[in-house]
């Protein structure tokens, strides 16, 4: 029997994010080990979020089960959440990004930010996919520098250019991706892709 004045602290393995808020909020408990499936982390990254920057220390690891499945997010769930995706916590973790084209591409600057901090200690960025099978909208200007140091931006998506000057279309030709429409502000441009694209052929 533990006398009542015993000091003790637990810690815990195996936590399903259903006992985190039981758990967190019981002062015994020292450190918590959250072992769960892919969709119940994407449903309780938020509640995660919200202990890791409240107490950093109180969970130890996160872990999925089965160990193999990845974890789907959309593009804004992912950006809210970079902080502790991009901890040591998700590092043994793999996520996808799963959205419209729209909701892609309104959040490309954010979700570049978010590939270069997970790179650092984080989860594993598998792929970055538009679920309505629309082309994703970008400037040649943001899909040259996104590319450049993301290209699982891009990569497997329709992908539309506006704003192309001539100086950028060997870059944007020379992109990993399908390419729907290159709009470009130079009047010339239309006569100058089909001469590149010949080219490459």
């Amino acid at each position: 029997m533990i006398p009542s004045t015993a000091s003790f602290s637990l810690k815990v393995n195996g936590a399903a994010i259903t006992d985190l808020t039981t758990l967190s909020a019981d002062k015994r408990v020292s450190s918590i080990a959250i072992s769960d499936s892919a969709s119940n982390i994407a449903a309780g990254l938020a509640n995660i979020k919200t202990l890791y920057a409240k107490s950093p220390n109180l969970i130890s690891t996160v872990e999925i089960n089965p160990a193999d499945d990845v974890v789907t997010l959309s593009a804004s769930q992912a950006v809210a959440n970079k902080d502790v995706l991009s901890s040591a916590l998700f590092q043994n973790i793999r996520i996808q990004i799963s959205d419209t084209a729209a909701n892609i591409a309104s959040n490309l600057t954010a979700l570049d930010k978010l590939a270069n901090s997970l790179s650092d200690s984080g989860a594993t960025l598998d792929s970055v996919k538009a679920s309505d099978g629309n082309a994703v909208t970008v400037s040649a200007a943001d899909l040259i520098a996104d590319y450049a140091r993301d290209p699982i931006l891009f990569q497997g998506n329709l992908v539309k250019v506006t704003n192309a000057s001539l100086a950028q279309l060997d870059s944007i030709i020379g992109i990993n991706g399908p390419l729907v429409s290159i709009a470009g502000v130079d009047v010339t441009i239309v006569p100058q892709i089909f001469r590149r694209i010949l080219r490459l052929m």
